[in-house]
Parts: C-alpha cells; structure tokens; sequence
C-alpha cells in the first residue's frame, strides 16, 4: 500500500518536473527568438538535457524497472547530468 503511494507521488512529481521545467524552457526559447542570441540556445537545450537526465531513475523505475538495474540508470542519469551541465557551462563561457 505504502509503496502505491509512493510510487504515484514518484510519478506526479517527474510529471511536475517536466512541465515545470519545459515551461522554464519554453521561456528561454522565446527570449532566443526575441534577440537570436545563440548562448540562450544553448542554455535552452542544456537545461532541456538536464531536465530529461535527473528524472532518467525515475522514468526507469516507473516504466523498465524489470528489464533495466537501477545502478544502470544512475550511471546513464549521471553522465547525461554532466553533458548538460557541460552544455550550460558552454553558454555561459560564451557570453
């Protein structure tokens, strides 16, 4: 029972993530559009990478969790993480 709960909280909150993150993406797309500024592009896509990255466990457990261990996608999670965290640093250095 405690673990239903759980995992529908697990299951509501990366929803929230997604649309709150895609939200905060949205917005920095439009301010790229607005200026064409190619470092927002880029905040844009490493925020978007990020966002997909810290909620890769939670997708696993929710959907794969049979065919997939979950020290498999930490790992996958992580460096995904550290690819978009490399992207934003990108856009930044550049402006």
């Amino acid at each position: 029972m405690m673990l239903d709960i759980l995992e529908q909280m697990n299951g509501l909150i990366t929803a929230t993530i997604f649309l709150i993150g895609g939200a905060l993406i949205i917005f920095i797309y439009d301010a790229y559009k607005q200026t064409q500024n190619k470092n927002l592009l880029a905040l844009a896509l490493g925020l978007f990478i990020l966002i997909i990255a810290g909620n890769i466990p939670s997708l696993v457990y929710l959907f794969a969790s049979d065919r997939i261990e979950l020290i498999e996608a930490l790992t996958i999670s992580q460096y995904t993480q550290m690819a978009g965290i490399i992207v934003i640093l990108y856009s930044a250095l550049r402006a």
